[in-house]
């Protein structure tokens, strides 16, 4: 180190370490020459500028950040057993609330309808009391077929996507049949991804008003189902040959569509409904599936 042309040389914070101390002369002439006998000292180093100690800080330090590291995945491994622990207790509780409600209120449901049956058939009046046991009857197998949704939904056993088409092609012939309507499924091939009760709820909700809306307003005679994966969402079509309507004047009124939109919003999905008077309806519902969750319909 030079201390350039002072007197006197300062030299702070030095590192520990041997050290020799010279001095140059300057004569008249301006020649430079070096002064004899320089001065050799040593820097002794603080107890915390010992290698061995930095040595061992360093290693310290790597412990406590693979001890931190360790804990910290400890730590979220316990979180996700907790969250496995508690999925899988809500699993239980559902498939319990779902054999109650099928054992208990299903049955005494249909113990309900025969006895309502049963009377009606041996009734001595043709009048007001047959009409009572008839309406009774009626609105025992509305309940029981209420109770059969609610145990679909619950039951974890149909979080899947190919559960859910085959309970909606069920339903579908079903209630169509009823109202002498021809039910024609198109169901593609599937993907499998997991599809929660909530989803399954408003799904459910929303295709029961279409096929609801098909059999009271269009007079059709026959109603496509279709339902297909194609990539990255799920495609669920009801369409019908009936009479139609002006869908755009349904729109500029707000209503029709509320229903749909409202329910397939709530599983982030989307509805569509295209109508002209005399070329019948198509409801498209479309749900987004997880990436590499959907096939080709």
């Amino acid at each position: 180190m030079n201390s350039g042309s002072q007197r006197v040389a300062y030299y702070s914070r030095l590192p520990p370490g041997p050290y020799e101390f010279q001095v140059e002369v300057g004569g008249l002439d301006g020649t430079w020459r070096e002064a004899a006998g320089g001065q050799r000292l040593e820097v002794v180093p603080q107890w915390w500028q010992h290698r061995w100690l930095q040595a061992g800080s360093g290693f310290l330090g790597l412990g406590v950040i693979a001890w931190a590291g360790g804990a910290g995945s400890r730590a979220r491994g316990k979180r996700r057993v907790r969250e496995l622990e508690m999925r899988a207790e809500v699993e239980r509780e559902r498939r319990r609330i779902a054999r109650d409600l099928h054992d208990d209120l299903g049955s005494g449901l249909t113990e309900l309808m025969l006895l309502a049956e049963n009377a009606g058939r041996h009734s001595d009046s043709s009048g007001e009391m047959r009409q009572r046991v008839t309406h009774i009857a009626h609105r025992a197998q509305a309940l029981a077929a209420t109770t059969d949704e609610i145990v679909w939904t619950l039951n974890p056993v149909n979080d899947s996507l190919r559960n859910l088409a085959g309970y909606f092609s069920d339903f579908a012939q079903t209630y169509l049949g009823h109202g002498m309507i021809r039910c024609r499924l198109d169901i593609g091939e599937l993907a499998d991804p997991p599809i929660t009760a909530m989803t399954r709820h408003n799904l459910l909700l929303a295709f029961k008003e279409a096929l609801n809306n098909a059999v009271k307003h269009s007079g059709a005679t026959e109603i496509w189902l279709r339902i297909q994966t194609p990539p990255g969402r799920l495609q669920i079509v009801v369409e019908d040959n009936g009479r139609g309507f002006d869908a755009a004047q349904m729109a500029t009124k707000g209503d029709g569509l509320t229903n749909f939109r409202e329910r397939l919003a709530a599983t982030g999905g989307v509805a569509e409904i295209d109508s002209t008077p005399g070329r019948g309806t198509r409801i498209l519902f479309i749900l987004p599936l997880p990436a590499g969750a959907a096939k080709n319909g």
